[in-house]
């Protein structure tokens, strides 16, 4: 992460254009646990860490929490957590959730999106135009839609409170 935040930083064509002030790590999934990780071996590095969907909980029969240095320490950012219901319906994974949610710097919230799945982060309803999801789906102005509207929103008023 080191090494892309400096080549980033480094390239002329971003001077100017990114405020290092203003840096938020984010992830999903797999991705979430390494921007948890992020927010504790580099916090001078961003000014807050949105996680989507993370995947922090490793299931080895008695269960390791993931990454345990973020566990172990806490995150040293104000978090958006974002999760599916998918996976606030897996007990050891959600209670390990929760507890890395209690360890966010004040300012850090919480929420999980209504009847969604963990791939819905990353494939088709997320990328595709409304008006396309809904007539794939069969849905009208509801499900997806509104459980996007809702994320924008949050992620909106996440980083305006957090970069200004």
């Amino acid at each position: 992460m080191e090494a892309m935040r400096n080549h980033i930083f480094q390239n002329g064509s971003f001077e100017g254009v990114i405020d290092r002030k203003k840096v938020l790590g984010a992830g999903f999934s797999y991705g979430s646990a390494t921007a948890s990780l992020e927010s504790v071996m580099n916090p001078e590095a961003y000014r807050a860490v949105i996680l989507w969907d993370g995947w922090f909980f490793i299931d080895q029969g008695e269960g390791i929490p993931f990454p345990k240095e973020a566990h172990d320490s806490g995150l040293k950012h104000k978090a958006l957590f974002v999760g599916s219901t998918e996976f606030s319906n897996y007990k050891k994974l959600s209670g390990y959730t929760k507890s890395l949610i209690k360890t966010g710097l004040n300012g850090t919230r919480s929420l999980v999106l209504p009847n969604s799945k963990h791939e819905h982060f990353t494939d088709c309803p997320f990328w595709l135009p409304t008006t396309l999801v809904e007539a794939l789906s069969g849905k009208k102005e509801g499900g997806y839609l509104r459980s996007y509207i809702k994320l924008r929103d949050e992620m909106i008023a996440f980083i305006e409170s957090t970069c200004g």
